[in-house]
């Protein structure tokens, strides 16, 4: 049940601003000694912010963040499939999943990721085809990811000026996301992962030596 706090927040649980994110964590891990919800030893003294919550608190922001979520992933399908995709740049990415760690884009890294091949998709019919089944993926989540995060496929999309791109990894059932509603992850099911490979097939890009 935590693969969607580590998916929804997955910026947040990197490097620079955990501390909310492990105190959930840690609030759901561990019961206070009391037995009833009061700071341990050592805590009270605490300001309030730097406390961590009680097993109840957590449990309540563990399911204010899955309503979220789910709002979101109920959305985000909609709102992807209004993109004028047909008339916009759209550039299809094979990645090579090792990799990551610093977000870098350049000609050779797409978000830290090394790019295998990439092709400018210039039909209108293949661009809404990749979309499609983009959308049916996140439609079909089921809310529940894997503890890894090994993307080979990505998409960029750029709608008036303004760059929208994908990182998919159809293995973990995870989207990282750059510059579309907010830079806020999603979530997908691995069905599309087909219909990405043979456009990288199609279109005679190199996949990763482990293909999904």
């Amino acid at each position: 049940m935590l693969d969607p706090i580590r998916v929804y927040f997955k910026r947040t649980v990197l490097p620079s601003g955990i501390a909310l994110v492990l105190f959930v964590l840690v609030g759901c891990a561990v019961e206070p000694s009391s037995g009833d919800g009061s700071p341990q030893v050592g805590e009270k003294n605490l300001p309030a912010a730097q406390q961590k919550p009680s097993a109840t608190q957590a449990k309540m922001d563990f399911a204010r963040m899955m309503k979220e979520l789910k709002e979101r992933q109920a959305r985000i399908p909609e709102e992807i499939s209004a993109l004028p995709v047909e008339q916009s740049p759209f550039l299809l990415y094979s990645l090579d999943p090792d990799g990551g760690m610093k977000d870098v884009v350049n000609s050779k890294l797409f978000h830290g990721y090394r790019i295998h091949g990439k092709a400018d998709i210039k039909n209108a019919e293949d661009k809404r085809t990749l979309i499609d089944a983009f959308v049916k993926g996140i439609r079909e989540s089921d809310l529940s990811s894997a503890l890894c995060f090994n993307p080979r496929h990505g998409i960029r999309l750029v709608v008036n000026s303004s760059t929208n791109d994908f990182v998919i990894c159809f293995e973990g059932r995870q989207v990282m996301v750059y510059g579309f509603d907010d830079n806020k992850d999603i979530l997908t099911a691995d069905s599309s992962a087909a219909v990405f490979n043979d456009f990288l097939d199609k279109f005679h890009l190199k996949r990763a030596k482990k293909t999904y």
